[in-house]
């Protein structure tokens, strides 16, 4: 069997037909697919691999080569790549934190493409631009949110002294340096249209940085990842970079490579870099009934569930301060704002009908003392460092392990005062038997982080 490698695709170019058979079924999983002509849901098999071309991802070639190796299939790779410029040896990184090195030298020197999981607060922003430093082409940074941008133009300018270019609304600003920020909606937008500056301004990209490519596996991102033909270099970073199903991690690894450096949160805590966090999770019962509904469920036993919502504005009041308490739904957080109001606490909210400048003025009154509570949704689930922070409080009641390990980042970075402890509350749903599915695996979620868990009864929340 031979296997020819491009930056974007590989190909089983020669191969008897078991072989190629093999490689088909091994790529292959389980997919749901909803079949609006019939108005039902179904279970169907997909490849990753094009039957007829033998053609795949290139990033899933590393998974093909342990496959084969352990079935005793022989196999010839044809590396087609070229390298798009040397290892500056000269360049300076001493800014770098050694983890932080590391994980730049897992790119020059173990892999030039894979994913490095990286916990928040690790500085993925601050390994990018190392990145940048030692490998000196083009280099692409893509966010899924565009208010990510600025911070990270900012930091970078801090950092070197330079000015990255932007792309977007089809033109491409280039900076004083060899790197450029966009969003993926933006070039998504631009190829779905058949702009042909997107495409070109693709192609001229040498290197690209995925932050937080847990988000990737949308078709979107993909799409655009795909359409980097002489991106040599391929990084995602995340916290969770493969926590969905078997067909999106198959597609976020087909795109940049399988994880490649992993830094353990404890080695931020050990270096002060994150605080230590305490996971309480306090008990909430309520009556079990059956429906095949889960927004009926969620809006009669979370949104408006006068038990939990009682429950979470005791929390709310007795956690330290200044506090996040997170919702998913604006008619959620109304529930728990009156509540808190009620009892005198200094609450405020912000949701996603919040303008940015709105946002950040509730985010400051917070940190300054004039409010105690934010309530919040997923507006700031991600790219905001809150260092005062004291507590975060999940209130959602949802699954997703995305969710729920960038809510607890928000607060995590030490803050200088001395105390470098952290607290996450969550509700321990029982009785509703998908809420408490939910619970027990946002509970699973906190151990398999190797975070401290206790549970703690109602009556001992004043502790």
């Amino acid at each position: 069997m031979i296997i020819s490698i491009s930056n974007v695709w590989a190909r089983v170019v020669d191969a008897a037909p078991d072989e190629r058979a093999w490689v088909f079924d091994f790529f292959s999983c389980n997919v749901e697919q909803w079949f609006a002509a019939g108005g039902y849901m179904d279970t169907i098999t997909r490849s990753m691999v094009d039957q007829v071309s033998g053609r795949f991802a290139s990033g899933l070639v590393p998974l093909l080569i342990a496959g084969l190796r352990r079935s005793g299939i022989t196999a010839e790779i044809q590396d087609d790549r070229v390298v798009p410029s040397a290892l500056d040896s000269t360049a300076n990184l001493a800014w770098l934190r050694t983890y932080q090195r590391s994980a730049v030298d897992s790119v020059q020197v173990r892999r030039p493409r894979g994913m490095i999981k990286a916990p928040t607060g690790a500085g993925k922003s601050e390994i990018f631009i190392g990145l940048t430093r030692a490998l000196p082409c083009e280099w692409l940074f893509v966010v899924h949110r565009a208010s990510i941008l600025d911070e990270v133009a900012k930091r970078y300018a801090l950092r070197t002294g330079e000015q990255a270019g932007v792309f977007s609304s089809g033109r491409w600003r280039k900076g004083t340096c060899n790197v450029t920020l966009a969003s993926f909606q933006t070039l998504h937008r631009g190829l779905k249209r058949g702009d042909a500056i997107t495409r070109d301004f693709l192609c001229a990209m040498q290197g690209v940085n995925v932050d937080e490519c847990h988000a990737q596996s949308a078709a979107s991102f993909y799409a655009v990842l795909q359409s980097m033909p002489n991106a040599y270099y391929r990084v995602g970073q995340s916290g969770t970079p493969l926590v969905r199903d078997d067909w999106d991690n198959l597609r976020t690894i087909g795109a940049l490579g399988p994880v490649i450096y992993q830094i353990p949160r404890q080695v931020l805590v050990d270096g002060q870099v994150l605080s230590a966090a305490r996971v309480r999770m306090v008990e909430c019962s309520q009556p079990d009934y059956h429906t095949p509904y889960w927004r009926e469920i969620y809006q009669r036993s979370v949104v408006y569930s006068a038990k939990r919502n009682c429950l979470l504005a005791e929390i709310a009041a007795r956690a330290r301060k200044p506090a996040f308490l997170f919702i998913d739904e604006i008619n959620h957080g109304e529930q728990v704002h009156m509540r808190l109001k009620r009892r005198g606490v200094r609450v405020s909210a912000v949701y996603g009908d919040k303008q940015a400048h709105q946002r950040a003025s509730a985010l400051q009154d917070l940190v300054d003392g004039r409010t105690e509570v934010l309530i919040c949704t997923a507006v700031f689930q991600e790219g905001v460092d809150v260092p005062a922070l004291k507590a975060v409080i999940n209130g959602q009641g949802k699954k997703s392990i995305i969710a729920q390990l960038q809510r607890i980042g928000r607060g995590m970075r030490v803050c200088g005062d001395g105390d470098n402890t952290f607290d996450v509350w969550d509700i321990a749903d029982t009785g509703q038997h998908v809420l408490e599915r939910h619970a027990k695996k946002r509970l699973a979620t906190y151990q398999d982080e190797g975070y401290e868990v206790e549970s703690c009864p109602f009556e001992a929340l004043a502790e």
